[in-house]
């Protein structure tokens, strides 16, 4: 009896056991999930209803207007211009096959490809992007259901490669990628608009009605270039890289009053309109990117820094013993004199690399050091452009004896062209430095201009220093200077010629038979408006002197825009009869020549085998942007002259001949 009482109470303790681990563990669960629930609903509620709306909920995007980009005279230099874009709801399509053939056949593409895309339950795809008016039209003649027209901003350039790298591209995403569309890219992007949309369990959307915020349109950008100048510097620059068989060049102009740019010309150059030219060595702004020993320009800023020191005066003589000094193993030698003393004036006139060491060495390490980075070497200039290189001037520490040497002609440093404009400016500006810039207005969607960012001008120089330097640089054009063979119709001009020996590539030391040109320079010499650096690297057609190569592309530069801007020349130069032969003013054609030169008749050469026909549409009527979707359309190349609405074209309408430029004529009126 006790046996079985005890093996009962046994039982009964390990039921009630069982019991309690039971309700324990349940009580453990349920208060886990209590737990849960609390952090799900209120401590994480707010980022778990997020969620929970990020998979119903989806806001479609509609690119902006991308903002337009001027030069300072109002001239469009980018624009946004609305095409049309295919796409496809498959669902609405109850014939996939032969949709995908018809759609195919009008817009040239692959109907076994465009079948896997029609072919399919999804409620969006994407046919074709940016198509042109006359495929536009077929699809709309098709009148097929499931297969849709919507537009999508385009961006074009009507100067074509006109200041090509300084402009830049945006990509088919809208998004900036070069030059000025990068570095405002986040101003002319604008803000895009937002569609409020639903989608299904499998993330197709399935409604979407009624816009959320609308889109803003990209800022207006309004640049310091002047179209006219931009194409007088590419066109010398291009016609001097051709005929001297050259690698490339850059030219710059500045407005010495304010540092404003007027022209960055770089070759080779690209045409942002045309996806294959736009490789990675023409997209490159050489002037703010590239780096050069700039050879004896540099004479013109270490002997401004003597003369600002007061250890130089221009009467001063110096003796360069007949062109020859020894330095260690080195022998430094003069090109253009044979003299053995010379004044200061002489020794800038001729370039002589003795004089320019021996007034160096006046100075001394230290304050040469100081002055070339008080002119801006070695530091950015702050343009806003992307990729502004600051050059290199190393510690005076590590010249020595040759270094100092060296450095007074422009070798052993590394500077870019537009900062020997800048610099160059400083002296035409009565020893003002003013930081380069090439943005003038920035005006917002709503018409209400956004502030530029705040640049501050510096005095390098005095102004005595800079009047001295100026009597220098205009005996350089004087007869017997190393450009005395430049000459600015009507003009007085000052400048430094500059040929330099380029570094071997992948080895030490300098190649013989490897040259870079230079010439800067001002005008007027007396009242500048015009500061002008030309670079032209590697010539090889038997010439490879500054003065020869690189100089007459100044003049031609300086010349042509100095007409341009009515500034009147000296009517008693002695250059008066060969100015008076170019008078007249010229007019603004700032994109290139066409292929086929236009006679007095409009007859134009038959089409070569291989060549496209164009048909020529009809512009008169139209706007700017309206003329330049037409022809974007057509495949017809323009050149635009004036503004408002087209009054005239050659040649005329309805012409179907091989690819050409056209010319149209814009009247406000």
């Amino acid at each position: 009896m006790r046996a079985i009482t005890s093996v009962g109470v046994g039982r009964t303790k390990w039921v009630r056991f069982r019991l309690y681990f039971t309700a324990l563990v349940m009580t453990a669960l349920f208060m886990a999930i209590a737990y849960k629930s609390w952090s799900v609903q209120v401590r994480d509620g707010e980022r778990m209803r997020a969620i929970g709306r990020s998979q119903y909920l989806k806001d479609l995007e509609v690119t902006a207007p991308r903002g337009t980009i001027h030069d300072r005279n109002g001239r469009e230099l980018a624009v946004s211009v609305e095409v049309d874009s295919v796409y496809a709801n498959p669902r609405e399509i109850t014939e996939p096959v032969v949709a995908s053939k018809l759609v195919g056949r009008a817009l040239g593409l692959d109907s076994r490809e465009l079948l896997e895309k029609l072919d399919s339950d999804r409620y969006f795809t994407w046919i074709k992007r940016r198509i042109s008016q006359e495929e536009a039209a077929k699809i709309r003649e098709l009148k097929l259901a499931g297969i849709h027209l919507v537009g999508e901003p385009r961006r074009f350039y009507p100067g074509r490669a006109l200041a090509g790298p300084v402009i830049g591209l945006a990509g088919v995403d809208g998004k900036g990628l070069e030059g000025i569309e990068l570095a405002h890219d986040e101003l002319l992007r604008g803000r895009n608009a937002t569609l409020p949309a639903l989608r299904d369990a499998r993330g197709q959307i399935v409604l979407a009605k009624g816009w959320g915020e609308p889109a803003t349109p990209g800022a207006t950008v309004t640049l310091t270039l002047d179209s006219f100048i931009q194409h007088a510097a590419e066109r010398a620059l291009f016609d001097s890289v051709r005929e001297n068989k050259a690698d490339g060049g850059v030219v710059v102009v500045l407005d010495p009053r304010n540092g404003e740019v007027l022209a960055l010309a770089s070759s080779p150059s690209y045409d942002p309109n045309d996806p294959s030219t736009r490789g990675r060595k023409e997209a490159r702004n050489r002037a703010v990117t590239d780096l050069f020993e700039a050879g004896s320009v540099m004479k013109a800023f270490s002997i401004a820094a003597a003369v600002d020191a007061g250890v130089v005066h221009g009467r001063d003589l110096i003796d360069v013993e007949g062109g020859r000094l020894q330095i260690g193993s080195k022998t430094i030698r003069d090109t253009h004199s044979g003299e053995n003393v010379i004044t200061v004036t002489e020794v800038m006139k001729y370039s002589s690399n003795v004089g320019a060491v021996k007034i160096a060495r006046r100075l001394g390490k230290e304050r040469l050091h100081a002055a070339l980075l008080r002119m801006g070497f070695g530091t950015k200039t702050g343009i806003e452009l992307p990729g502004e290189a600051k050059g290199k001037v190393h510690d005076p520490k590590r010249w020595g004896e040759i270094g100092i040497a060296t450095i007074s002609f422009g070798y052993g440093l590394m500077v870019s062209p537009l900062q020997l404009a800048a610099s160059l400016a400083a002296i035409a500006n009565g020893g003002t430095w003013n930081p380069p810039r090439i943005v003038k207005r920035i005006v917002g969607a709503g018409g209400h201009d956004i502030p530029l960012a705040p640049r501050e001008s510096q005095r390098v120089f005095k102004a005595k220093t800079a009047r001295e330097v100026t009597e220098m640089l205009k005996a350089v054009l004087e007869k017997g200077g190393t450009a005395e063979k430049v000459v600015v119709p009507g003009f007085v001009a000052a400048g430094k010629t500059g040929t330099a020996h380029k570094k071997k590539a992948g080895a030490k030391g300098y190649d013989d038979d490897s040259y870079l040109s230079s010439f800067i320079g001002f005008v007027p010499a007396d009242e500048p408006r015009l500061v002008i650096v030309v670079l032209i690297d590697g010539p090889r057609a038997g010439k490879y002197y500054g003065g020869a190569v690189a100089g007459p592309v100044f003049a031609r530069i300086a010349g042509e825009s100095l007409k341009y801007m009515g500034i009147a020349g000296n009517m008693e130069s002695p250059a008066l009869s060969e100015a008076m032969d170019r008078l007249d003013r010229p007019s603004m054609t700032p994109l290139p020549e066409p292929a086929v030169e236009l006679g007095d008749t409009d007859e134009l050469p038959p089409a070569g085998p291989g060549e496209p026909i164009v048909l020529i549409p009809d512009f008169r009527g139209m706007s700017l942007s309206e003329a330049i979707a037409a022809a974007t359309t057509a495949g017809v190349r323009v050149e635009l002259q004036g503004s408002g609405r087209a009054v005239s074209q050659f040649p005329p309408p309805g012409r179907a001949m091989k690819s050409i430029t056209c010319r149209i004529a814009f009247d406000p009126g």
